[in-house]
């Protein structure tokens, strides 16, 4: 699934149980790519983004959460 394109996601927050539901017309594990990033530019940089990247960088202290920790 992560080679389609357009689709409909849902990412729920193992920490919170928050649910984040979005679309893409890019395929899947790009824009997961895409996300990734925004959550370290926000922790790192403090670079508002979208809401994806806003919850999840709260879940994280560390300067630098790894694709890795994210993904957990």
């Amino acid at each position: 699934m992560c080679r389609n394109s357009i689709v409909v996601y849902k990412v729920q927050c193992n920490n919170t149980g928050k649910m984040y539901i979005g679309n893409t017309q890019q395929k899947f594990k790009n824009r997961m790519q895409q996300h990734l990033n925004e959550v370290q530019k926000l922790v790192k940089l403090g670079k508002k983004s979208d809401s994806y990247a806003k919850h999840f960088a709260t879940q994280f202290h560390e300067t630098n959460p790894s694709p890795t920790n994210q993904r957990e």
